[in-house]
C-alpha cells in the first residue's frame, strides 16, 4: 500500500461518524456519555454517599476499576487480575471478550499488563473483585448491575440536569479508550507508527480492528484539565499482531477504494 492512498484511507476512517443512535428512552446511545472527567467522578461519589446508599462503596469501586481497565460491566465475572511472568511488568489482568461470538473481538480473552499499580487503586481493585465473585457465587450479579445502572442513572440524571449526555455504567470503558488512544496514537511522527498505536488501543480494548475504537469511542485527551491519571497498560503482542495483521488488511482495502475513486489527473 502506498503512502499517500493509505493516509487518505486512515483520514476516512478517522471521519466516519458514528450510527445514529435509536430514538428512545433516555437510556439510549443518544444519552450516553463518553467521557468520565475526574470532576465528574467526584461528584457522583458525592452523590452516592450523600444519599447513603447501600451500593455507593460498590459504585465508587467499579467506577475507578472500570476506568482503569476500560471493562465492560459484563466483562467482570470473568476477569482475572495475578502478578505477570512476563519480565518487566508487575500485574497483568485478562478478560474475556463480550463480542468475542461475532467476530468483533481480536480472541476470546484480552490481556492488559502494567510495570505496577499504586497500593490504593490495586486495593480498589481487588476489593471490587471480591465483590464480583462473591455476586456471582450467590448468583446475583445481574442483580448488583442493574443496581448499580439504576444508580448511576438517577444520580447522572440529577446533577447533570442540563446534558444532553450523561455518565453511564459504559463512560469509564470510553474514558479508558481515550486515555490509551492519547499514549498509542496522539502525536504519531510517522503512518507506521499511527497504525501500530491504533493496534494497541484495538488489542487493549478487545476489538479485531481499530475501527470502534476509532470511529465510537471517546477522543484522545490533549492536555484538558479534569482528567484522570490511571497507569496505562500494555497489551499482548501476539494479540496486537493479530490486530495489525487484520488492520493491515483493511487499510489496503480502503487505500484501493480510494485510489479508484479519486479524480484521475
Amino acid at each position: 500500500v502506498t503512502a499517500e492512498p493509505a493516509r487518505a484511507a486512515i483520514a476516512r476512517l478517522n471521519a466516519t461518524p458514528p450510527l445514529p443512535p435509536d430514538s428512545g428512552s433516555n437510556r439510549t446511545s443518544a444519552r450516553k456519555a463518553k467521557r468520565l472527567s475526574g470532576q465528574d467522578l467526584e461528584r457522583i461519589r458525592a452523590a452516592a454517599h450523600a444519599a447513603n446508599h447501600k451500593n455507593a462503596d460498590n459504585l465508587d469501586d467499579f467506577l475507578e476499576s472500570s476506568t482503569l481497565t476500560g471493562a465492560r460491566p459484563c466483562e467482570w465475572p470473568n476477569a482475572r487480575l495475578q502478578p505477570s511472568t512476563v519480565p518487566g511488568f508487575k500485574w497483568e489482568m485478562q478478560f474475556n471478550c463480550a463480542k468475542g461470538g461475532n467476530g468483533r473481538s481480536h480472541s476470546p480473552r484480552r490481556t492488559l499488563r502494567w510495570i505496577d499499580l499504586p497500593p490504593d487503586l490495586l486495593t480498589v481493585l481487588r476489593r471490587w473483585m471480591n465483590t464480583v465473585d462473591s455476586a456471582v457465587a450467590e448468583n446475583r450479579y445481574e442483580k448488583l448491575q442493574k443496581a448499580l445502572g439504576d444508580l448511576m442513572y438517577r444520580i447522572s440524571g440529577n446533577i447533570f440536569q442540563r446534558r444532553k449526555r450523561c455518565p453511564t455504567l459504559y463512560s469509564p470503558r470510553h474514558e479508558a479508550a481515550a486515555r490509551w488512544k492519547s499514549e498509542y496514537m496522539a502525536g504519531s511522527a510517522t503512518l507506521e507508527q499511527r497504525l501500530d498505536g491504533a493496534a494497541m488501543v484495538a488489542s487493549l480494548l478487545g476489538h479485531a480492528s481499530d475501527s470502534t475504537a476509532t470511529t465510537h469511542y471517546g477522543r484522545p485527551h490533549r492536555g484538558e484539565s479534569g482528567g484522570l491519571i490511571y497507569p496505562t497498560p500494555v497489551p499482548d503482542g501476539a494479540e496486537v499482531a493479530h490486530v495489525r495483521k487484520r488492520l493491515a488488511r483493511k487499510v489496503e482495502r480502503l487505500a484501493l477504494r480510494s485510489a479508484r475513486t479519486s479524480p484521475k489527473p
